[in-house]
């Protein structure tokens, strides 16, 4: 499946090629009515190719999204009632479930309301019970593993689906279930006893999940989590016990000759490696904007106050740009923001990524910088 992205204006599209066309009542009930949760779309012919045409103007595509951050329990939720809701909408206007895309690049979220959206798409071979759960091992991979209410829901909702004749309504059921509080979960302190068995049984119940995915997802799951794990691990108190010297170990020095100069070496920290290669985004324009300093990458560019360089004007999106260095190029992209960014007047499509020369003009929405 070919996705292409079209930028007209300030509005968004993606665009796939539908190989059967739609039927009679697919196109009636898609052309008159705005269905909740599900993008609008709309159809072209080209080159004797028939194109869905869906529009994205201001979300960020899942696949995206998870680059910045991992999931969360928030997320995970979202993702999973929405689906549900996106089911019930469809059957409400006699469109076939089966039509919901479920892959990362084909579902968005709103930065604004934090709503969810998918794709309708009618020519999905493969089974919605195997897409969804295709779905979720793509989520258990991009899932934040330091987070526990995070990780206990993610293995839920894919133990879920494993569960033969499962339906969205056990789905619905789950969520609604860890929403609720239960009594048991008011507890005062634990015994360090009843914690230890309680994570045990975590471990196990994850095994055991693990063990019936698919290879590739198994694969990528275990690879995070053992990165992740090891990571935490380094910093305890016991690694830096075994760094220590053991009695009885052999220690190898090396003596300097007479007349020999000895060299100093200086300890350079990876994180200040960076300070040559700052790079700045001068401001050019009218308004009294602040200068870029760009000190890390990926940096991302927008008007809210998690990004790396903040633009406070009423044309820039929440999360506008992105930049990121590469193989010693530097390299800009849109992050399918309202009013849009350009490089040298050409304007710039959603994901895709274009290299920057010193000297370069970008425009986020209207405001005018300069790469130096």
């Amino acid at each position: 499946m070919k996705i292409e992205y079209i930028r007209q204006l300030q509005t968004s599209y993606m665009r796939i090629e539908l190989k059967s066309g739609l039927g009679r009542t697919e196109e009636e009930m898609l052309s008159h009515n705005k269905i909740h949760g599900i993008l609008p779309v709309g159809w072209q012919r080209e080159d004797e190719k028939i194109l869905l045409r869906y529009d994205i103007t201001g979300k960020v595509a899942l696949d995206a999204l998870l680059e910045e951050k991992k999931a969360d329990a928030v997320l995970l939720e979202q993702l999973l009632s929405g689906i549900c809701s996106a089911v019930r909408q469809l059957e409400k206007f006699l469109l076939c479930p089966e039509g919901i895309l479920l892959c990362p690049e084909a579902v968005f979220c709103d930065y604004k309301t934090g709503e969810v959206f998918f794709c309708y798409f009618p020519e999905e071979e493969v089974s919605f019970t195997e897409r969804l759960q295709r779905f979720m091992e793509y989520l258990l991979t991009k899932t934040d593993h330091k987070n526990k209410e995070a990780v206990d829901l993610a293995y839920g909702l894919y133990e879920e689906l494993l569960t033969p004749a499962y339906s969205l309504c056990d789905i619905q059921s789950f969520l609604q279930e860890r929403r609720s509080p239960k009594i048991e979960d008011i507890k005062t302190e634990e015994e360090p006893a009843a914690v230890q068995r309680e994570e045990t049984v975590r471990i196990i119940r994850e095994e055991e999940i693990l063990s019936r995915m698919s290879p590739d997802g198994w694969f990528e799951t275990i690879k995070r989590s053992a990165y992740e794990k090891m990571s935490a691990w380094i910093n305890t108190r016991e690694w830096k016990k075994i760094k220590r010297k053991r009695p009885g170990s052999r220690q190898l020095t090396f003596e300097i000759e007479e007349g020999e100069k000895q060299e100093e070496f200086a300890t350079e920290l990876l994180s200040e490696r960076h300070e040559e290669e700052n790079r700045i985004l001068k401001y050019e324009g009218t308004d009294v904007l602040p200068d870029l300093l760009i000190t890390r990458f990926p940096f991302l560019i927008g008007s809210a106050a998690d990004c790396d360089g903040v633009i406070k004007s009423s044309g820039i999106s929440r999360h506008h740009a992105r930049m990121i260095l590469k193989d010693g190029v530097y390299f800009i992209e849109d992050l399918n923001s309202t009013n849009g960014t350009t490089v040298e007047g050409g304007l710039l499509t959603y994901k895709t990524k274009v290299s920057l020369k010193k000297g370069a003009i970008v425009c986020f929405a209207n405001q005018p910088y300069r790469f130096l």
